[in-house]
């Protein structure tokens, strides 16, 4: 496999018809754990790339999934400005001679990526004299400045200048929660959130506009396109959120789901079980866009949620406070259950793995069966008492289920006698809603950033060598005095 990769990237560089040799993150694609070339081959190459190749080092830029990693939209986004603009950065892109890969005079075709385009983050520093003696390094709080003053963060805020060349921890800032709830709670960050909050609302205000005219499919084309800049050029200056995050911020809007409609079955096990189970009819922003084109604002996009609140604030109280009675009946039936005694061994017993097993909790029909069995006037008191509560879990559910039925039946007549004007309102607010809570999630993002660099600072130096070397010496003391009062050994 890697010798014919080898052939092929030799004979396309010989025929200087590559224009993007790319290396993507690790574990991208199922089954591929090690990082992934893309190869870009264009027999109509711009003049920029004429006997030459952009090479793109991405694999350092990506998200964390579960059990597979993916390109977050900013990180799309960055590749293909790149590409279209046939741009260098620093540490990411390159347009490389294809003759510097390979020819007849020693270049023999090696693409290793870094060879062209190192990303490798640099060397950590560490100050071996505040490892020692204690105290964080001035040149390092410095080198934090891109992340603290874009908050109005000064050094002096967190840390107090020693005069020697290091600084020490502000009292309000001597462990990482302390400095989490201080970077946090500064009035800096909110200053500079609430910026940005502005600078979308400016946004808002041209795009919301925009937003009754995509007309058909190239219509919303060319407002995603318009928009999407747009954004950046809105929130870019505010100094928070660089290029490629603004425009991840609309393309995750684009992307971002609300809940039409959403309701709870109850199911029904034959061992009398009840499960409650959460049915939500969800549709995305990019699809109310599709609707909006070819329908315009109707009724079928306004969510259930919108119009109970706009119209009957009073029954989502009641319906509220009746979920709870229900939860809290069903949980008393379970405890009750749960504190019959049924003479089961409560030995926890081990799994082949030599780990305890969890206690398996007896369900209402196992221990109504073994109350029946017992026969008892203790059993049948119990009996009793399971039946009434089951009566009463029973009785709230059907009240629930009809009141939430009564309640959607009135959103559904609402719904119906909706006007267009009444949907485009209502659905504006659901656009809106959805980009607000989209723009909160990357500036949340950046405040755990900075918060992340100083408690990397605090991890480094805040306790030192010397410090560790003492908290021993005293601990060793203490051992030997309680060794010597015992007699084992002479003072």
């Amino acid at each position: 496999m890697i010798l014919a990769s080898s052939l092929i990237t030799k004979s396309s560089m010989y025929s200087r018809r590559i224009s993007l040799f790319e290396q993507v993150p690790p574990d991208l694609f199922y089954g591929t754990t090690i990082p992934t070339c893309l190869l870009v081959i264009n027999k109509n190459k711009p003049d920029k790339l004429k006997n030459k190749v952009l090479i793109i080092n991405a694999d350092a830029e990506y998200g964390e999934g579960k059990n597979q990693n993916f390109l977050r939209p900013e990180d799309i986004e960055k590749i293909v400005w790149v590409f279209d603009n046939i741009q260098e950065i620093d540490n990411y892109s390159k347009i490389i001679p294809i003759d510097d890969i390979i020819d007849e005079k020693g270049h023999d075709g090696n693409l290793n990526i870094r060879r062209y385009v190192d990303n490798t983050p640099p060397q950590e520093p560490h100050d071996v004299k505040a490892h020692i003696y204690g105290g964080v390094p001035n040149k390092e709080i410095t080198a934090l400045n891109g992340l603290i003053t874009k908050y109005a963060i000064a050094e002096n805020d967190l840390f107090d200048n020693r005069g020697d060349g290091y600084s020490l921890f502000k009292n309000e800032c001597n462990d990482k929660a302390k400095i989490k709830a201080y970077i946090s709670e500064h009035s800096g960050v909110a200053t500079a959130n609430n910026n940005m909050r502005s600078a979308f609302e400016f946004f808002w205000e041209n795009a919301g506009a925009a937003v009754a005219d995509v007309g058909d499919e190239g219509g919303i084309s060319e407002f995603t396109r318009k928009y999407t800049e747009f954004l950046a050029e809105s929130l870019e200056p505010v100094g928070i959120l660089d290029h490629f995050q603004c425009i991840g911020v609309f393309a995750n809007w684009w992307d971002h789901s609300y809940t039409v409609r959403e309701y709870t079955e109850i199911e029904q096990a034959a061992n009398g079980k009840e499960t409650k189970v959460s049915v939500k009819e969800v549709i995305k922003i990019k699809n109310v866009f599709k609707t909006i084109g070819a329908e315009g604002f109707v009724s079928a996009l306004v969510s259930d949620e919108k119009i109970a609140l706009e119209h009957f604030t009073d029954e989502l109280s009641a319906l509220k406070s009746l979920e709870d009675e229900a939860e809290s009946a069903l949980a008393d039936l379970q405890a009750y259950v749960s504190s019959v005694d049924m003479g089961i061994d409560q030995e926890e017993e081990e799994t082949e793995e030599g780990e305890e097993a969890e206690a398996k909790e007896p369900t209402v029909k196992e221990v109504e069966d073994y109350l029946k069995k017992l026969s008892t006037a203790e059993a049948k008191a119990q009996l009793k008492e399971i039946d009434k509560l089951k009566k009463e879990k029973n009785r709230l559910n059907r009240e629930l289920k009809k009141k939430t039925a009564e309640l959607q039946e009135k959103i559904n007549a609402i719904r119906e006698k909706l006007t267009a004007e009444q949907c485009e309102t209502l659905v504006m607010q659901l656009l809106h809603e959805g980009f607000v809570v989209e723009l909160e999630k990357y500036l949340t993002t950046e405040v755990a950033k900075t918060v992340k660099a100083v408690c990397k600072l605090w991890d480094k130096y805040f306790v030192s060598a010397n410090q560790m070397l003492n908290e021993r010496k005293k601990a060793e003391d203490k051992l030997n005095g309680f060794l010597e009062r015992l007699g084992y050994i002479n003072g």
